[in-house]
């Protein structure tokens, strides 16, 4: 399975235009962009030891380091694109979380169309760090 897969199944729970289809289009956004930023670090084996308690953690906030710290050592072009994977994921997993586990917090159509966006400019992001590198 390719994780652009959970991108497209995310535009189709949006196109519901209810509160439950905002919810899971959020979720399987955030997932596409999770999936494919994991493909990024292992791909730059970007190592799992992040300096610091990391010990209370979860494998989500854990990536979002990995790849943070990971960035420090790629030349300056790169390290921006690879900070920006980081900076978008982690803003992608704030409404993950409010759409997965708030249910008392209203899920709008932004919420929902700004996850989406995350996850495409992700995507578009790790197309250009593949690209430098192939260059």
């Amino acid at each position: 399975m390719d994780c652009s897969e959970f991108l497209l199944s995310a535009e189709s729970f949006a196109q519901a235009n209810t509160e439950i289809g905002y919810r899971n289009a959020a979720s399987r956004a955030y997932y596409c962009a999770y999936h494919a930023s994991l493909v990024l670090a292992e791909e730059l084996a970007f190592a799992d030891y992040i300096p610091g308690r990391t010990d209370k953690i979860g494998a989500h906030e854990r990536l979002i380091k990995r790849i943070q710290f990971g960035a420090l050592s790629l030349s300056e072009g790169v390290k921006q694109k690879v900070s920006q994977v980081a900076h978008f994921l982690a803003q992608a997993k704030v409404l993950r979380v409010k759409a997965d586990y708030k249910l008392g917090i209203e899920i709008c159509k932004g919420d929902c169309d700004l996850t989406i966006a995350y996850s495409k400019k992700i995507l578009s992001l790790i197309d250009d760090v593949a690209r430098s590198f192939a260059a």
